[in-house]
């Protein structure tokens, strides 16, 4: 399990290290093929849940990402946000007001209660599953892929056992 982004005390079960191959190239590449995919609006709906619960209601979550780099939506959703297109965000070409909105929008993540997990292989998804029952009190799990069979069971388990509630695309 590769534990992408932390705050406060990162869940026992992640470590902290970048995703393979994270360079300023890979990752336009990434962020072009994001804004042009249908899964863009999909994300940013579930990016909007994600504000909601947990950087506005501070609900501790986890969000495991497997469609993109974490890193690509990470950016995404910030500066959608920020109200900052990605491709100026990404060229150093914003305003001052953008600047302070995305600085905004970066704090306001930082400051919140959730884990952004790599779930890019399955196995990560599956670990960071059974550790939810010896980890601290997460209160959403958010996925941003539609769950496999395996997944779906896995995640049915979980709910009948702990108080979590999980929201992905169906």
């Amino acid at each position: 399990m590769e534990l992408i982004f932390n705050n406060n005390r990162p869940p026992s079960w992640g470590k902290s290290v970048p995703w393979p191959g994270d360079d300023a190239e890979r990752v336009s590449e990434d962020v072009a093929s994001l804004e042009y995919s249908p899964y863009k609006a999909a994300l940013l709906d579930q990016a909007r849940q994600v504000w909601k619960l947990v950087i506005r209601r501070k609900m501790p979550a986890i969000w495991f990402i497997r469609t993109h780099r974490p890193v690509t939506v990470l950016l995404s959703v910030i500066c959608d946000y920020a109200e900052v297109p990605i491709t100026q965000a990404l060229n150093g070409e914003f305003t001052e007001r953008d600047f302070y909105n995305l600085k905004m929008a970066f704090g306001s993540f930082a400051a919140s209660p959730l884990w952004i997990c790599d779930a890019s292989r399955p196995e990560y998804f599956q670990r960071g599953l059974a550790a939810l029952h010896t980890s601290e009190a997460i209160t959403y799990v958010f996925c941003d892929w539609v769950l496999e069979e395996d997944e779906l069971a896995a995640v049915d388990r979980l709910t009948r056992e702990l108080e979590i509630s999980f929201l992905f695309p169906k």
